[in-house]
């Protein structure tokens, strides 16, 4: 499925195509360049200027040498290509003397240049390369072509970038926020709070990879052990195991962060070389990550549990943190901030010496949830409501201790809490 919001990185190639910079754009292994192409194509044709942009499959079945011989001239495909007529006495067909006969168009989107054999990719890029420099010799903006490749090809060993010749990088194209908003729109869910639950875990976990949007919004609701057997299924699924992993120098990068951008990275950069075979991700939140299912693939459970704790942290704590306030307010509304501070502090000074010792407590609503419990439970036996609001307090008090350890919680224990609080009248 086509996705039809342009990433900002689309619309700053496009501005350099239509200044005439040709640019091969540069992607993973296993990315799909048709959805590249497709974003850059639909980038230039939404600019604000009337361009000439032109579509061109490439090919090296057509196109024979001048003379009549058998060997691939991508010059003349592109003659063919365009209704050019070579006439006598032009001379030999080179780029400067088609840039002197014919009116190109702007832009050219050379399309389906993975689809094609080493030797022929290699042909059309030195080509291109060559009407680049041909175009700066007669100073001409146009044509600017546009290349999509994979960076680990390697056929671009050895291409020189040059004023009006750039390589970019079609990574960090969406922030994880950007993404949650996305994500939320095509999810259901028929418990409170689902949705939300949904596209958080999800978009923590998977990031940009669409295909692994749908299998994880089932898994995320079930359990955190269905979502470590929902990314080993998907390593499985694309061919790699503990093994054929560990061969791939992934372990280098599975600790610490690091946020630096591609561009500034030599080639041979653990980096680099981890992004183009596809074992990398990069956000603006978190910087470089492996991808979840290669996480799954390498048993690092630890790991992905902190992805998706991370996920939870936004979502569960706002709500522990609303309920904590509205039990506040009800004792304070029933016994009053003077009986609330001093059973508190009650409460806080029975709590044994440490090296956590409770400060005084000046205001009500700084009351923890250790010592709303304490109070609740010591009035659950002379008030139902009390008994109420405890119950549910015990679970957010579980919970945020659980979060606050650095330990995931299970989707059925989010849910509980927010039908609890809902039942209280305190859930939107």
């Amino acid at each position: 499925m086509r996705q039809h919001s342009v990433p900002r990185l689309a619309w700053s190639i496009a501005d350099e195509l239509l200044r005439g910079i040709t640019t091969v754009v540069l992607m993973p292994e296993h990315g799909d360049a048709s959805e590249v192409e497709y974003a850059l194509e639909l980038a230039v044709e939404q600019t604000d200027r009337y361009s000439d942009v032109r579509r061109l499959v490439l090919s090296a079945g057509e196109g024979a040498a001048e003379g009549g011989g058998s060997v691939f001239s991508p010059l003349r495909f592109l003659l063919q290509a365009f209704d050019v007529t070579w006439k006598d006495g032009t001379g030999p067909l080179t780029w400067d003397n088609l840039l002197a006969a014919a009116e190109l168009p702007e832009v050219i989107v050379a399309a389906d240049f993975t689809g094609l054999n080493e030797e022929q990719r290699r042909q059309w890029l030195q080509c291109i390369a060559e009407g680049s420099a041909a175009a700066a010799r007669r100073r001409e903006q146009h044509p600017a072509f546009c290349v999509v490749a994979q960076a680990s090809d390697p056929v671009l060993q050895g291409l020189r970038t040059s004023s009006n010749l750039k390589i970019r990088y079609w990574c960090n194209l969406h922030t994880l926020t950007a993404l949650a908003s996305e994500y939320q729109l095509s999810f259901l869910g028929k418990r409170l709070g689902e949705v939300h639950w949904k596209a958080a875990l999800v978009t923590s976990l998977a990031g940009s990879d669409r295909s692994l949007v749908e299998p994880l919004g089932e898994a995320v609701v079930r359990s955190k052990e269905a979502v470590v057997t929902c990314l080993q299924n998907a390593a499985t699924e694309r061919g790699f195991t503990l093994q054929t992993l560990q061969g791939e120098g992934v372990h280098l990068l599975l600790s610490g962060s690091s946020f630096q951008p591609l561009d500034r990275l030599n080639h041979g950069h653990p980096i680099v070389h981890l992004w183009a075979r596809g074992f990398l991700n990069y956000s603006a939140e978190y910087g470089w990550e492996v991808p979840s299912w290669v996480l799954a693939a390498l048993g690092e459970v630890n790991l992905l549990e902190h992805r998706i704790w991370r996920a939870q942290l936004p979502i569960v704590l706002p709500i522990i943190n609303q309920f904590r306030l509205m039990v506040i307010r009800h004792l304070m509304q029933f016994y009053g901030v003077e009986w609330l501070l001093a059973a508190a502090q009650e409460h806080r000074r029975l709590v044994p010496a440490g090296a956590n010792d409770p400060k005084p407590l000046l205001c009500p609503f700084d009351a923890e949830l250790s010592d709303l419990r304490y109070i609740l439970e010591g009035e659950a036996s002379r008030s139902h409501q009390a008994s109420q609001y405890l119950s549910v307090l015990r679970l957010a008090h579980f919970l945020r201790n659980q979060l606050a350890h650095y330990t995931a919680i299970e989707p059925a224990e989010y849910f509980k809490l927010l039908e609890g609080v809902q039942a209280l009248g305190l859930a939107d």
